[in-house]
């Protein structure tokens, strides 16, 4: 019999007579089955027979029934290491993921050696629907265009232009009509032979130039 130290961490097994766990230290019996780990009880009330079986013939020592389902415990612990650096290494593995980014295939350098190309998702481009007065205004924009007090309408070639109404008209045709009053603004969009063509609520009407030829341009 001798007596064996350990870490009760990484040595769990339990006695093999009386199943107690072995938390720091166990007492290995080498008997004709081979070695047997016992806790510190059992190993005393073994040590008191043997002593016994010494000084009375009658009482001959026997090695108690052996437990041997008993099992280490270490397995556990080992499980849990094993599956806490699975989870290190899948959170490794995602954090150098980078998101939003596809490698193009690689390129080769000058100098022999292959290199990813990084190329950035594209964003889909967004189309806005304008209507015709909106897309006419914008051009309108675009170009220099005579501006003030006194100019005429008659004076100018450039189409369309905007003018600000400077008296009260009523413009009417054979589909229908609107009116302006004094500051309104008028789109005109081209001039058609006598006519000017004006726009109003998407729809297009054709004016004797007679009502806004003396007009401001805006």
């Amino acid at each position: 019999m001798y007596n064996v130290e350990f870490v009760g961490l990484f040595f769990t097994k339990r006695c093999q007579l009386c199943t107690t766990p072995l938390r720091q230290s166990a007492y290995v019996w080498q008997t004709p089955q081979g070695n047997v780990k016992v806790c510190p009880k059992c190993n005393s009330r073994l040590e008191n027979q043997k002593s016994r079986a010494v000084f009375d013939s009658s009482k001959p020592f026997v090695f108690p029934p052996i437990v041997r389902s008993s099992s280490s415990g270490c397995g556990g612990f080992i499980s849990v290491i094993f599956i806490a650096f699975i989870g290190i290494a899948v959170i490794s593995a995602l954090s150098n993921t980078k998101t939003g980014a596809t490698l193009a295939p690689p390129t080769k350098e000058p100098n022999g050696s292959i290199q990813p190309k990084e190329v950035k998702p594209e964003t889909p481009s967004s189309t806005a629907s304008v209507n015709t007065n909106e897309a006419i205004s914008s051009e309108h924009t675009k170009t220099e265009m005579p501006s003030g007090s006194g100019v005429l309408l008659k004076n100018t070639s450039n189409f369309p232009v905007a003018i600000i109404v400077t008296r009260k008209i009523n413009i009417l045709n054979e589909t229908g009509g609107f009116g302006l009053a004094v500051g309104d603004e008028l789109l005109i969009l081209r001039k058609q032979g006598t006519k000017y063509i004006v726009s109003h609520q998407n729809k297009e009407y054709a004016v004797n130039p007679n009502l806004i030829e003396d007009m401001e341009i805006k």
